[in-house]
């Protein structure tokens, strides 16, 4: 949001990089479950999070996504 409002590419850039980051970090976790031993349930509660988190940052980089387009669309109007 701070992209969007500031229309600081800058800004929107480390927020994609970050979001990227992110869902990789979630989908490399969710790859690790038979490692930690967990119950069913905390497997779906975990998950859960995880997808959450992951739509978040897709959200967030959507969103900066956004702000990048607006900047460079003001830059060409005027």
């Amino acid at each position: 949001m701070k992209a969007l409002v500031k229309e600081d590419p800058a800004i929107a850039n480390a927020s994609i990089i970050s979001a990227k980051r992110l869902v990789n970090d979630a989908e490399r976790i969710a790859g690790k479950f038979h490692e930690y031993h967990l119950g069913p349930s905390s497997v779906v509660a975990v998950r859960l999070v995880l997808e959450s988190l992951k739509r978040v940052a897709e959200y967030s980089q959507d969103i900066a996504e956004m702000g990048i387009n607006l900047t460079a669309r003001r830059c060409e109007l005027y």
